[in-house]
């Protein structure tokens, strides 16, 4: 990837064919995990540290409807599925995980489980009967920001720009709403290599601040637990 006066060139390979792409502007939207070349000179924050434990279940018949469940060490989400499956995301620090590193993904998920009995009991609605009926995950799900977002020629979009806790189920709408306020920004410049990004700027910086506050009120909410999870949340809401 290179940058030659006011055009990018990028060559990448799919199979054996290799495709050379010019372009005036470039989105990034690489996801959260993505490492952008040092061209680009974006830096990551991150805000917290946040692990998901995930697990998908075959044949599930039970209630479908959204369902979050805290506990000492952590919260769950789990829903139905179209596809029939049961969704199941238990969510933890990631010193959980290394307290633990001697048991596997499948048994540590159903420890941290036994603590959400609500989410516990729509296992029992699930019939997988195969190995392949069940898969198991785990993934970082920190809360994240790429600062700059956007400079001569680029900007980032979607995860890769900033990452919200998966409390605030944010995160689908805000990356539609970057598609939006970008592909706008493009159609409506009258140079393609130099659009108008203000508005996109405006809002990355805006809707971040709003879901961190939002972040500090649902953490301060919860006072049953005084572990190092809920504690360390309740006293970062403090100093936001």
């Amino acid at each position: 990837m290179k940058r030659r006066g006011d055009r990018w060139e990028i060559t990448f390979s799919r199979g054996t064919r290799q495709f050379d792409v010019r372009c005036g502007f470039l989105v990034l939207c690489c996801g959260r995990k993505s490492r952008l070349p040092a061209t680009f000179a974006a830096n990551r924050q991150r805000l917290d540290r946040l692990m998901c434990l995930g697990v998908r279940i075959s044949g599930y018949r039970g209630e479908d409807f959204p369902l979050v469940e805290s506990h000492a060490h952590g919260w769950a989400y789990s829903s139905g599925l179209q596809s029939g499956e049961l969704a199941i995301y238990q969510f933890v620090d990631p010193e959980r995980r290394a307290a633990h590193a001697s048991a596997r993904l499948p048994s540590m998920l159903l420890r941290e489980l036994a603590n959400c009995p609500r989410t516990a009991a729509r296992l029992l609605d699930a019939t997988a009967t195969e190995a392949s009926d069940v898969s198991f995950f785990a993934t970082d799900a920190s809360s994240t920001v790429r600062r700059p977002a956007m400079g001569a020629g680029w900007c980032l979009a979607g995860d890769c720009a900033q990452t919200v806790d998966p409390l605030s189920s944010a995160g689908m709408s805000y990356a539609l709403e970057h598609a939006k306020l970008v592909s706008g920004a493009i159609l409506k410049s009258r140079s393609i290599c130099n659009p108008g990004m203000s508005e996109y700027a405006d809002y990355l910086s805006k809707s971040y601040t709003d879901c961190l506050e939002s972040r500090s009120r649902v953490y301060r909410s919860e006072h049953r637990w005084m572990t190092d999870f809920w504690y360390s949340r309740r006293l970062a809401s403090r100093s936001n």
